[in-house]
């Protein structure tokens, strides 16, 4: 028994040692990604934008609210179902900012879709994710800046490999 003790040790400082370094060079990648995408225009205008941006979180499973289930091939949701959400479908302000939130998944997270004008044909797309803690009724947000490359995959897509590629050097 006495043996095993220091193999066990060994053992924990390897997987220490590695996980460290995996963490380390993870960081790099969404550090990039989150630097390239914080401020980033997409090339096109928040109208045209918004049904891309909609389907993105929809194909992951992410309930939608209202009309914007139809835009994004969702089925059409009962009045009482689309009473009951958490979320709500697309609105749009004086300023031609559009926002939604879906419903919460399994999970207890969900997300919020900010689209801010600018310029002729641009847009400043921000996906808020937000994750609800059941125990505290807590909730915490996190700007998901994965959610924004994918959106930009489809508008942009050699913009979004150029992004993707760097970040992977890194």
């Amino acid at each position: 028994m006495k043996n095993r003790i220091p193999w066990t040790l060994a053992t924990i400082v390897g997987l220490a040692a590695a996980g460290c370094s995996t963490l380390i060079a993870g960081g790099a990648r969404p550090a990039y990604i989150r630097d390239s995408m914080r401020d980033y225009r997409f090339p096109v205008a928040c109208e045209a934008l918004w049904v891309d941006a909609l389907k993105v979180v929809a194909s992951q499973g992410y309930e939608l609210v209202g009309s914007d289930r139809e835009l994004a091939g969702q089925d059409k949701q009962g009045v009482i179902t689309n009473a009951l959400n958490a979320g709500h479908a697309t609105t749009k302000d004086d300023r031609g900012v559009y926002e939604t939130e879906t419903d919460f998944d399994s999970a207890r997270e969900r997300f919020q879709i900010r689209g801010t004008p600018a310029g002729k044909d641009g847009c400043m797309l921000v996906i808020t994710g937000i994750k609800q803690d059941r125990a505290d009724m807590t909730e915490s947000r996190f700007r998901d800046y994965d959610q924004e490359l994918l959106v930009l995959s489809r508008v942009a897509p050699a913009e979004a490999a150029r992004i993707a590629e760097a970040a992977d050097k890194k």
